[in-house]
Order: C-alpha cells, then structure tokens, then sequence
C-alpha cells in the first residue's frame, strides 16, 4: 500500500509539473523509496533530479524540473545546530527532538553530526519550526541558524583501507568493509539495508566495481577505489575509502 501511494503521489507531481511548466517536488525520500520512483519513472520514460541538499546526501527528494531550473530550486532548509563539544550527542539524539515536535519524518532529509556540530536538511515549513521550537537536545543547550560552513560534518572526511576479498559480489564486498560475516552481510542486503551509488539493491550477487558507492545503514558508507590487485592468494585487493 505504501509503494502504490508513492507511486501515486509521483504520478501527480508529474502531471501538475506538465501542466503548469513549474517544478514540482516530493518530500524527502529513503534511498529504497527513491529506487521506487527511479523504477517507476524508467517504466514510464521519465525522468527526475534526486537532490537532498548536498552532493551525496542518503534522504533526497525527487524533482520534476521543467528547463532553467537547477538544484537551487529544491525546497530544501539547512540548519546548523551547535553545542559544546564535551557534550556526545547523536544522529539518534537530533532526530528524535526533531519528530518529537510533531514532525513527520519524511519532512526530515539527513542530519549529519560531528563533535559540537550538527547540520539537519529540512524542508522549509519543518526548518522554521524547528528553529523556533528547539533550543537543547535532551539536556544539552544548542544554538541554531540557517545554513551551515563548509566542511560539512562528515562529509568530506575519509579513511582509505584495504582487505582482500574472495569475491566482488555484494555481500562478499559488504562482508569486508563492514567488519562482518558473509551471512550477517546477506542479511542486510536481504532487509534492504544496502545501497550501491544510492540505490538500494537486494542481490547479494550483484557485482561491485571501481567507483561504486556502499551505504550500509547503521554501518557508514564506502566508496571503493580500486579491485585491480591480486594478493598471492588469488584474493581481490580491495581498497576503499569509509566516511568517518
């Protein structure tokens, strides 16, 4: 039921964008909603900008953009919230005072944190409130404003690794960069709990290459850099980039 609305409200967007030559926007999608629309949008010849308010951001919304228009259109708020940096507060901590105001989550896109800083891209109705509303997550004081500095939190800071892999499979490839076993990798594969360049993907066959993107929820993300080694073995040299 809930993909048949989704599909359903895409449809809508589109025919409202046609008809009056002004973009149109979805709220902010999961990465397998978003695969939803992709293969709904491919079955129709249609197409839609995935923007959630940074290169690479997870939660997105989908655009149906008629000429002239570019990202800046998207509907999209961020807003930086600052704190001590003695104080440890989470992903989890921001955005459970973020819906505990009533919000619903697909009005919420990422929310990434670092220590003293947090940045939460929202939509604008969801970023004035909640500027108004909070000032401490949980029984931390934070300051908020509009926008954020660059680097983002996050972001921009990796940590490049390596490991040999029997296979480029995915669940091989997950089990690896993830620190876990083949089994526990194809059970988030098979919850859909994996995403290859932002596109969540069920197989745990399906081949990884130079270039590709993982997020693995609850894991981090990993952008793999090169798979043309051969250790002694015969294993697959896997060097890979982790977000950290």
């Amino acid at each position: 039921m809930e993909q048949k609305l989704l599909v359903a409200r895409v449809d809508d967007l589109i025919r409202l964008c046609d008809r009056t030559g002004a973009p149109k926007f979805s709220d902010f999608l999961s990465e397998k909603q978003a695969q939803i629309v992709k293969q709904h949008l491919a079955s129709l010849k249609k197409t839609a900008v995935f923007f959630g308010g940074y290169e690479g951001a997870q939660r997105t919304q989908a655009g149906f953009l008629p000429e002239g228009c570019s990202s800046e259109c998207f509907p999209i708020v961020p807003v930086s919230l600052s704190f001590r940096k003695q104080d440890a507060l989470s992903h989890r901590d921001f955005l459970g005072a973020i819906t505990g105001l009533g919000l619903d989550r697909s009005k919420i896109g990422d929310i990434l944190v670092e220590p003293g800083r947090a940045v939460a891209f929202l939509e604008p109705s969801a970023a004035k409130f909640v500027l108004s509303q909070i000032c401490k997550i949980g029984k931390v004081g934070v300051k908020l404003q509009k926008g954020f500095e660059e680097p983002l939190p996050g972001v921009n800071s990796k940590k490049e690794l390596s490991d040999t892999v029997a296979s480029l499979r995915l669940d091989c490839v997950v089990a690896s960069v993830c620190g876990v076993s083949r089994k526990e990798a194809a059970g988030y594969i098979g919850k859909d709990l994996v995403a290859v360049n932002s596109s969540v993907v069920d197989k745990a066959t399906h081949k990884i290459g130079a270039g590709d993107i993982l997020s693995v929820r609850k894991k981090g993300r990993f952008v793999i850099k090169s798979i043309d080694g051969v250790s002694k073995k015969g294993r697959t040299v896997l060097i890979y980039d982790k977000y950290i």
